[in-house]
């Protein structure tokens, strides 16, 4: 099983590990406001919608809106918290294939939650190539994707014991340890120095619950792959939505890329 199916599966047998959070993340809030005099004439994409958190808001804001996942147990959920009507659709669909959508469909594609990351690297090679061919030519593609720079896993440091409430203190030190514990394992398998000379590495996130298999790469290696699929990054925001200097890049978990065609 490859990497991406493995991780496929274990969306499908965990879907409410991912439900019902619909809170909007700092940037994508951002672009909510960047577009708001558009939004009704919008026509958007969104991949990887998970449990329905983006679909819950744009869904609802877009003048036409398809949301897909490729784990169905996924998209039942999103159907439950958001619902579906003429206007917003959702379904069982692969970013790597979008076939069913012809060329220059979309002003705006989103792969929120770094949903990008959890595919093999060729994979994400496709998706790029895809979302660029159903990208109109004036459209706007959003995704956020886990930074190299930001390895090697951390772990916050070990809550003290409180008196008041000694039993909830002592069950967030037992987590916390035991996390550590995990990542220290993980960390033993990093490399680190493959991973830089080559710009991207993939390795099984334990800080998640899932323990899913995640693809990080540097912003330098990212604008090289969106090159090659003829997009191009108009900016990089890290978390706080301040732009990202390439070459000397924070420690964000994550960053966001905005991007439109080359």
């Amino acid at each position: 099983m490859t990497i991406g199916a493995e991780n496929q599966a274990a969306y499908a047998r965990r879907p409410e590990t991912y439900a019902q959070d619909v809170t909007l993340q700092r940037v994508e809030r951002e672009i909510l406001r960047r577009f708001r005099h558009r939004w009704p004439t919008i026509r958007m994409l969104d991949l990887g919608i998970g449990g329905g958190r983006t679909t819950f808001t744009f869904g609802a804001i877009a003048g036409s809106y398809v949301g897909i996942d490729y784990a169905e147990p996924m998209v039942a959920l999103a159907r439950e918290l958001a619902g579906e009507d003429e206007n917003c659709r959702l379904s069982v669909g692969d970013a790597r294939d979008l076939a069913d959508y012809p060329d220059e469909t979309f002003d705006f594609v989103l792969f929120s939650f770094n949903g990008i990351d959890y595919v093999d690297h060729n994979d994400r090679q496709l998706i790029l190539r895809e979302v660029r061919r159903v990208l109109a030519s004036d459209g706007t593609f959003l995704f956020s994707s886990h930074s190299l720079d930001s390895l090697p896993l951390t772990v916050r440091p070990l809550p003290e014991l409180t008196v008041s409430a000694p039993a909830r203190s002592a069950y967030r030190l037992a987590r916390t340890a035991a996390l550590a514990i995990r990542l220290r394992r993980s960390n033993a398998t990093l490399d680190l120095a493959g991973g830089k000379q080559r710009g991207w590495l993939i390795h099984p996130d334990l800080r998640m619950p899932l323990g899913l298999h995640t693809y990080y790469v540097t912003p330098r290696c990212q604008i090289q792959q969106l090159t090659h699929a003829g997009l191009a990054a108009r900016q990089i925001l890290d978390l706080a939505g301040r732009h990202v200097v390439i070459d000397a890049p924070p420690r964000d978990p994550w960053l966001y890329y905005v991007c439109t065609r080359a």
